[in-house]
């Protein structure tokens, strides 16, 4: 038995706890109105109908990247998860109109840190919906849940999830 455990591989399980990016209510990632975001096929998550007007880092991590349009950016956790936030849904036409980014691809942030501004008069006449989502696009992860449906969540104080990979 002592060589078995000798050579038995020991797995170490890691915690990546996520705060809410924006400030809102939660919508289950199923009723979003995008076929593509509610079936997870970009990856598994959950959605903020928003209130606030700032994008902020959900957790500690390097901005990955950022879209052009500024309406999303992705950011890599030390234990080499991958999160994409996505503001709104048709967004990317509206070419940065009402998104300015705070940081560029490649730059270390903390939890909390802004990310981009969001002028949500000027988007919301434009966007088809404000709904962010906030989804694990690297696999596999197994997702714990810390908020429910109608939730309002604060940014950068409420945790949304925590990712064990």
């Amino acid at each position: 038995m002592a060589l078995f455990n000798k050579w038995r591989k020991t797995s170490q399980v890691s915690l990546t706890t996520i705060v809410a990016p924006i400030t809102g209510t939660i919508i289950p990632l199923k009723k979003v109105p995008d076929t593509i975001l509610a079936n997870k096929i970009i990856g598994d998550g959950i959605a903020i109908e928003p209130t606030g007007t700032e994008l902020i880092a959900p957790c500690d991590g390097v901005i990955y990247r950022i879209a052009p349009s500024g309406h999303a950016f992705s950011i890599s956790t030390s234990h080499d998860e991958e999160l994409l936030i996505h503001f709104g849904l048709d967004t990317v036409q509206l070419k940065g109109e009402g998104f300015t980014a705070l940081v560029k691809a490649g730059d270390s942030v903390q939890a909390g840190h802004p990310i981009i501004e969001l002028d949500l008069d000027r988007i919301r006449q434009k966007a088809k919906s404000l709904i962010t989502t906030v989804l694990v696009s690297s696999q596999p992860h197994k997702l714990h849940f810390d908020v429910v449906a109608d939730e309002t969540v604060t940014a950068g104080q409420s945790v949304i999830f925590t990712i064990e990979s």
